[in-house]
């Protein structure tokens, strides 16, 4: 069995290439990926060198060397505030605001004061262009967009000063008239040339959103064309792995199957050597069927053969059987007789046991006739005792009757019971023979007491 893998036509060098190159891409994606990549990275420059051109960061502005002036280089606090300071050819306030560095969306208070005085103070002569800086009268000036520094020696061309002291105050008055006309026909001239340069401004703003609106389609598409390859390498990669699997897989049963054809072709060689093994077998059976008149084939004598091996199994079966049989009811019987032995040895202890009970209860027996015995020895004399107690209870009863001078009739209240009434007795003579007592020791008291007042 042989597996063949066809060459797909969306790649370059098919699956084959990809097998042998470790999934990697053919010449002409690589170039375009490359190529892709390349025109990306330009675009990206174009779009931040737009940017910082749109800032004024690469403007040069500070290209001037004048008498008495130096121009040290562009500030990095604020390089897009060039554009509000005139240095690069804006006054407005509203600019100001846009072009803070970086871009805030809330502006400070020390920001305001700035644009204000960039766009309404007094101004300097920085690079050749008219700066506002703060104090006009110091050596070292610092400009929104560039330093300056001024010579000691530097010389204004101030005019020279009128002697007011000398003039009429109605030349003084036409003087200060002349000033303000002056003064207004500049601020008129200013703000012509603020309006052109809003203008122009302006339509460099609009012209700049348009180019960044256009770069960002741009960008937007490539991104998207380089989603689309990045999708088309993956299903590309993927079909490639399904297909090497599909190849692994189809291995795989070739080398099941060879091991199959392996296995066959060994049983095939063992089936062969036992043929040639039994071959003289053959030839005896065939040489028996010749001389015996029983069988006419050697299948018969097989079959003959066949039978009478299943009867002897079958016999062999039934004598286990009747021999597992005997030994289960041999052993039935030996675990009965064990049972019955155990059961004698048992009646046996318990024999034993009544026995030694039996012994001991005739000496209990015996015990308890010696004791009834001397009961009844002891019971006369308790019983004369007893009658002696009684009748000398009744003789003192009857005495401390006649004493008091009591009858049987009068007295009554007598019990039944002779015990109880036994002790009814005694306690009448005991309480007669404490009133006695009790009597007696009175009278003595009192014959002491007569005779030791006599």
């Amino acid at each position: 069995m042989s597996s063949t893998v066809q060459s797909n036509t969306f790649l370059p060098g098919g699956i084959g290439s990809l097998y042998n190159n470790n999934l990697a891409l053919a010449p002409p994606y690589i170039f375009v990926i490359i190529l892709g990549s390349l025109i990306f990275i330009l675009i990206v420059i174009i779009i931040i060198r737009e940017i910082l051109t749109s800032r004024g960061i690469l403007k040069d502005c500070c290209n001037f060397q004048g008498a008495g002036v130096q121009c040290l280089g562009c500030q990095e606090c604020c390089a897009s505030c060039a554009e509000t300071c005139d240095c690069c050819h804006t006054t407005s306030i509203e600019s100001c605001f846009d072009a803070c560095c970086p871009k805030r969306g809330s502006l400070e208070f020390a920001d305001i004061i700035t644009c204000e005085a960039c766009c309404g103070g007094k101004g300097c002569n920085c690079c050749g262009f008219d700066c506002v800086c703060a104090p006009t009268d110091v050596s070292n000036v610092n400009c929104l967009c560039c330093a300056c520094q001024t010579n000691p020696q530097q010389t204004t061309d101030a005019p020279p000063e009128r002697d007011h002291e000398h003039l009429s105050s109605t030349s003084r008055l036409l003087e200060k008239q002349r000033e303000v006309t002056e003064a207004e026909a500049l601020l008129a001239n200013q703000k012509e040339e603020f309006k052109l340069k809003m203008q122009s401004l302006k339509l460099r703003r609009e012209k700049l959103n348009t180019k960044e609106h256009e770069l960002r389609e741009s960008l937007a598409n490539f991104e998207k064309y380089i989603n689309e390859l990045d999708s088309k390498r993956m299903r590309a990669l993927k079909r490639a792995q399904d297909e090497r699997e599909l190849a692994s897989v189809k291995d795989k049963d070739i080398e099941k199957l060879q091991a199959e054809i392996d296995d066959l072709k060994q049983k095939r060689e063992e089936l062969l050597a036992r043929i040639a093994k039994y071959a003289n077998h053959n030839k005896y059976l065939e040489k028996t069927v010749e001389t015996a008149d029983e069988f006419q084939e050697i299948r018969e004598l097989i079959d003959r053969y066949t039978t009478l091996k299943t009867n002897k199994e079958s016999l062999l079966e039934i004598q286990n059987q009747r021999e597992e049989q005997l030994e289960g009811l041999r052993r039935k019987r030996e675990a009965f007789i064990q049972k019955k032995n155990n059961e004698i040895l048992i009646l046996n202890n318990r024999i034993g046991d009544l026995q030694r009970e039996l012994e001991r209860v005739e000496i209990e027996a015996r015990s308890a006739e010696n004791e009834w015995n001397f009961i009844q020895t002891t019971a006369a004399e308790k019983t004369l005792l007893l009658g002696n107690v009684i009748l000398a209870v009744r003789n003192l009863q009857q005495l401390v009757r006649h004493q008091q001078k009591v009858d049987k009739e009068e007295e009554g209240g007598e019990t039944e019971d002779p015990i109880q009434r036994v002790r009814q007795q005694m306690d009448k003579v005991h309480m007669f023979i404490h009133d006695f007592t009790a009597i007696t020791n009175e009278m003595k008291r009192s014959e002491q007491a007569k005779a030791k007042i006599s």
